[in-house]
């Protein structure tokens, strides 16, 4: 497929060697993600891609033109909460299904905002310009906002784009009825024809009723919760009957003779002439790049433009495969002047795109792609080996200038095309690294795996001894006294701090560890353990809540982790990231400064709660406001002492100014094993008792109605789980606070 577009990835160099494809993806998991919090809230994010991309690090290597697509590539990027934000109050807004506008969002570009495709589609939401169709205008005059800022603002997208559903859906009498808005959805797509609108719009009604689960470029889970809705269930399973059966799909084109007998025929009038004699001895592979197999086929049918492209066959993800073109005819995918690639040759896009590389690694794709390639090779005796005559990537084609396939795994999509298996499922580590040392928390575990599985699973154990590849380190799937994590998931990362999920020990400090991961393939029902790996934590002191970058609640509660008992800690948190080393924080003065509100000596505690210690206004959290914290451990034993590494997290909420008051309110007992009395003396007839976990999310509240006076309460908060909290009393004018253990005899 011939690639014109400034698309995010698409570059004007090729990569280099086959080897590069192996290890893109690999390169492309392990990137360091920078997080960038705003004062509104949202969340960017920012990642280096060049290697990924280019393959080099050398800019000398790079031109001109590909150095500016890069810049796109690498400027920050608003994460998937920003995005469902967005989504949410362009829902509201506009008063159309979220459900509706989530699916999309996440079928189209998977929450990526890159674009265009090659039939004019841009940002996340896929808008569409071209000679065909000009919702994108559209959409940006239902906004009154340039089309320019449609094209590249992701909020902006998104609001246009629910004000063009909403513009196509203003005749449906019962909106809170999703299938109702099925048609809208069509003419929302701007595709050409009325089966690529269907096919495009039974996608994203796929999405939104089956759910979907994948992580973006920028290593984040990106979800769409099932709605499992009967009429809706109803409207899949009747288009699944009529894509088998064939019906009425070529209403829009000459029908053609299919040359692949499970193929779906989406044949065109256009984009394709006569192979001119020559014989066909080369098989060309391509993924699709940004948008969709519904959007590709749309654009190889696209007779009243200058479309230019084609292709044979494109194999969607689910493995189903669409013929475009007659074999007997030449498709207009691979050309360069002077060169027969597409008289030669038959092309065969692929669902894989910029925004869903792992797609390279589903191995119904690849089952399907190797099935329909070894049949023609077998036909027309192409050579089943990486040469020409063979089989070819776009990029290795004479004379073409493009990176497709981008990813694609050749050693795996060989053995298949030779050897007619099943690719294997074992997940691969990525990180930690084997072997890896001093980790802080919180521990990000990544790994790729060659199947999109719905169910992972990491096991991270304290010993090394019991492994196998069929059960890991155990065939249970609950934690015990030497596996610390046991742990199912749907996405390829993990991570692993102090509040993990379930009943799961946190990373201590000190520790050596040994994981292992899963994935499990319904499509064989097989599953293996990946080779162990080993990894050690630091040494000493290690923040655990907030994480980095979080948004918390005011008050703020800190906490870490430590591998030396009865030592001494300091905690800083300053308004500023400047000046901070190792031996000395943020400052070397003992008390707190303009710029350093809290400067907090403490012995063997492992928590603070902010604002508890000080009562002047400027030392109080801002809400709004971005803070930095650091801790240092001092032994007596050791002598020596350093300040952790620096974590971020913004103040939300309502700040209280009113300062705490000397004396605490009395818990009793404490620890305690669910039933507590609380004992203060009472200013006013309400007072209000609230409880934070160390994360400094409140677990428990509740106002009484009060005497003014001495006064004891008696509350069951037995549904807390075993642990350490803060206890913060409201009374009038008076807040009062108190740490609170919850033990189980």
């Amino acid at each position: 497929m011939k690639k014109i577009l400034m698309l995010l990835f698409i570059l004007a160099i090729q990569l280099k060697g086959h080897a590069q494809d192996e290890k893109s993806y690999a390169r492309l998991m392990a990137l360091p993600i920078q997080k960038e919090t705003r004062k509104n809230g949202d969340v960017f994010l920012q990642a280096d891609f060049t290697e990924v991309i280019t393959g080099t690090t050398n800019k000398k290597e790079i031109l001109e033109e590909t150095q500016e697509i890069l810049s796109i590539a690498n400027a920050p990027h608003p994460n998937v909460a920003t995005i469902k934000k967005y989504l949410k109050e362009a829902s509201k807004e506009f008063e159309v299904p979220f459900s509706i506008l989530d699916a999309i969002a996440k079928t189209y570009n998977n929450y990526c905002m890159i674009g265009p495709s090659e039939y004019g589609a841009y940002g996340i939401m896929g808008l569409i310009n071209n000679e065909n169709n000009t919702n994108l205008n559209l959409s940006a005059e239902l906004i009154h906002v340039d089309v320019e800022e449609v094209k590249s603002n992701p909020r902006q997208n998104i609001r246009a784009a629910a004000a063009l559903l909403a513009y196509y859906g203003k005749k449906i009498k019962d909106p809170s009825q999703i299938i109702e808005w099925f048609d809208a959805v069509k003419d929302f797509t701007g595709l050409n024809d009325d089966f690529t609108k269907e096919m495009q719009a039974i996608d994203y009604y796929k999405v939104l009723n089956n759910g979907r689960n994948t992580i973006t470029l920028w290593k984040e889970e990106g979800k769409v919760k099932p709605l499992n809705d009967s009429k809706i269930n109803q409207l899949l399973t009747n288009y699944e009957t009529k894509l088998k059966s064939n019906q009425d799909f070529n209403r829009d084109a000459t029908t053609g003779t299919l040359d692949y007998p499970s193929a779906v025929g989406a044949f065109t009038d256009c984009n394709y002439s006569s192979r001119n004699g020559r014989s066909i001895d080369t098989w060309v592979n391509h993924y699709i790049g940004v948008g969709t197999v519904a959007g590709a086929i749309s654009h190889f049918r696209n007779c009243r433009g200058n479309a230019g492209s084609s292709a044979h066959f494109i194999v969607a993800v689910n493995g189903t495969v669409y013929q475009v073109v007659p074999v007997a005819s030449k498709a207009w995918h691979a050309g360069a002047t002077g060169q027969p690639n597409n008289e030669r040759s038959i092309g065969t896009e692929h669902d894989v795109t910029t925004s869903t590389p792992s797609n390279w690694n589903n191995p119904t794709l690849l089952k399907a792609s190797t099935d329909l390639a070894r049949y023609f090779c077998n036909r027309y005796s192409i050579p089943k080996t990486r040469s020409l005559p063979g089989i070819r990537g776009h990029k290795e084609m004479p004379g073409t200038s493009t990176d497709c396939p981008y990813t694609i795994p050749w050693t795996t999509w060989m053995n298949l095309l030779n050897n007619n298996t099943t690719p294997t499922n074992t997940p691969v580590p990525v990180s930690p690294a084997n072997g890896a040392t001093n980790l802080g928390l919180p521990i990000n575990f990544t790994y790729t795996s060659p199947v999109n599985a719905n169910a992972f699973r990491i096991q991270v154990t304290t010993s090394n001894s019991g492994w196998n590849d069929t059960d890991g380190f155990t065939a249970n799937t609950a934690p015990n006294a030497t596996i610390v994590v046991n742990a199912s998931i749907n996405t390829t990362n993990y991570y692993w701090n102090e509040t993990a999920a379930g009943s799961f020990e946190g990373p201590k400090a000190g520790k050596t560890y040994y994981y292992t991961i899963r994935s499990w393939d319904s499509t064989t029902g097989t599953s293996k353990y990946s080779p162990v790996r080993t990894i050690s934590t630091a040494f000493g002191v290690q923040p655990i809540a907030p994480v980095n970058n979080a948004t918390v609640n005011s008050p703020a509660n800190l906490s870490w982790t430590s591998t030396t008992s009865g030592a001494s800690y300091r905690l800083q948190i300053a308004k500023t990231n400047s000046g901070w080393t190792a031996e000395n924080g943020f400052t070397t003065e003992a008390n707190p400064t303009t710029n350093v509100p809290v400067n907090y000596s403490t012995a063997n505690l492992l928590n603070y709660t902010w604002p508890n210690q000080y009562t002047e206004p400027q030392n109080l959290p801002i809400s709004g406001n971005t803070y930095y914290w650091t801790v240092r451990l001092w032994s007596a034993e050791t002598g020596t002492s350093k300040y952790t590494p620096v974590r971020s997290f913004t103040i939300t909420g309502t700040t209280s100014r009113v300062a705490f008051e000397g004396e605490a309110v009395k818990a009793y007992p404490n620890p305690s094993n669910g039933l507590i009395n609380f004992s203060f003396e009472a200013r006013s007839k309400e007072t209000e008792i609230v409880i934070y976990d160390l994360s400094g999310n409140s677990v428990f509240s509740k106002k009484y109605q009060t005497e003014v006076g001495e006064i004891t309460i008696n509350e069951n908060i037995s549904e807390l789980k075993e642990g350490n909290y803060i206890l913060v009393l409201h009374n009038e004018s008076k807040i009062v606070s108190q740490n609170l253990v919850i033990k189980r005899e």
